[in-house]
C-alpha cells in the first residue's frame, strides 16, 4: 500500500516507513492498495445490433502502477466507479456491433465450447474491450491486466425463454436428422 498526503496542496506519495513532517499545511490522505484488484460488474444492460437487450456480467482485473498520475487525474475514492463507468460504456459500444446469433451459440450451448465461431466472438469482445479501456487507464496510471466476460443473458425473460425453447427444438431436430441420416 501507499499513502497519499498533501503538503501545500501538492500530492506526495509516501511508501512504508517513518516520516517526520514539520508543516502546518501537511495533511494525510487516503491509503491505496497497489496490488492486483478485481472489479466485477453485473447485469449491465447492452443493446445488440438487432435491437435486442442483453444483460452482461464481467470481471476486470487491474493494478495501480503510477500513484502520482492517479492522484492527479482521479478522485481516489471514486476509482472503482470511474472504471466501472468506462467499462460499461465500452461494453455498450462493443455489443452494439454484435448480432444475437454470434452470442446465442455460447449462451445456449448450441455449439461446443471449442467451436471457432464462439471463440472468434469472445476474442473479438476481449480485444475490443482491452483496446478501448487501455488508453483511459494509462492516463490514470492503471495497468489493465485482464477482462473476462462471465455471462450474457437476454434481458427480456419471456423472450429469453422462448428463444431458448426454440434453440432446443432446433438442436433436437438437427440431432434427429443426423440419426435418420446414420440409419
Amino acid at each position: 500500500t501507499v499513502c497519499t498526503c498533501y503538503n501545500n496542496g501538492t500530492a506526495e506519495i509516501l511508501r512504508e516507513g517513518r516520516y517526520a513532517v514539520n508543516s502546518n499545511t501537511f495533511t494525510v490522505g487516503d491509503t491505496l492498495d497497489i496490488t492486483q484488484q478485481n472489479l466485477k460488474f453485473s447485469k449491465h444492460k447492452v443493446l445488440l445490433e438487432g435491437g435486442i437487450n442483453m444483460l452482461v456480467t464481467g470481471l476486470l482485473t487491474y493494478q495501480i502502477e503510477n500513484v502520482a498520475k492517479l492522484v492527479q487525474n482521479v478522485a481516489i475514492k471514486s476509482l472503482n466507479r470511474y472504471l466501472e463507468d468506462v467499462m460499461k460504456a465500452d461494453l455498450t459500444k462493443v455489443f452494439s456491433t454484435i448480432h444475437l446469433e454470434q452470442i446465442s451459440s455460447s449462451t445456449f450451448n448450441e455449439l461446443k465450447k471449442n467451436d471457432e465461431k464462439v471463440a472468434e466472438t469472445r476474442i473479438f469482445i476481449y480485444k475490443s474491450i482491452m483496446d478501448m479501456i487501455k488508453p483511459q487507464a494509462d492516463q490514470w496510471g492503471i495497468k489493465i491486466i485482464n477482462f473476462q466476460l462471465e455471462s450474457t443473458q437476454l434481458a427480456d425473460q419471456k423472450y429469453s425463454t422462448d428463444y431458448e425453447y426454440a434453440s432446443l427444438q432446433i438442436a433436437k431436430s438437427k440431432a434427429e436428422l443426423k440419426a435418420q441420416g446414420a440409419q
